[in-house]
């Protein structure tokens, strides 16, 4: 069993799955929080053109902490 869950997980996060799981936060604050800033950690994933045109194109702006 763990060597078929290895075979599944080789790719880890990609910025797909950083763009779905944001667009799924800005789905709960479009209610009453449009405009805010999304804050996220530096980590490059988060960098990509991919990620941040969704942020923007929502009416947010990303925010990076740098640790």
């Amino acid at each position: 069993d763990e060597e078929d869950k290895k075979k599944y997980l080789t790719k880890g996060t990609t910025a797909y799955h950083i763009v779905k799981f944001v667009e799924a936060v800005m789905d709960v604050l479009d209610n009453e929080k449009r405009g805010f800033c999304i804050v996220m950690d530096n980590c490059r994933i988060r960098h990509s053109s991919f990620a941040l045109d969704a942020i923007n194109k929502r009416g947010y702006k990303p925010l990076f902490l740098h640790l």
